[in-house]
């Protein structure tokens, strides 16, 4: 089985953009997750995985 992240999107609405060195920080840690994450999630559904992030 696939149990990995494929994709990250982050929620616009919510995400504050500070300054142009944060959103390189926020893409270089997005990139690395993709390129680096293993799991097993304990539902065992198969992947690869979607993760949607948002501040409330």
């Amino acid at each position: 089985m696939d149990f990995r992240i494929a994709e990250v999107t982050l929620d616009e609405g919510s995400i504050v953009r500070w300054n142009p060195e944060i959103d390189r920080e926020r893409r270089v840690a997005i990139y690395d997750l993709l390129e680096s994450n293993h799991f097993a999630p304990a539902s065992k559904l198969a992947g690869p995985y979607r993760l949607r992030l948002e501040i409330q």
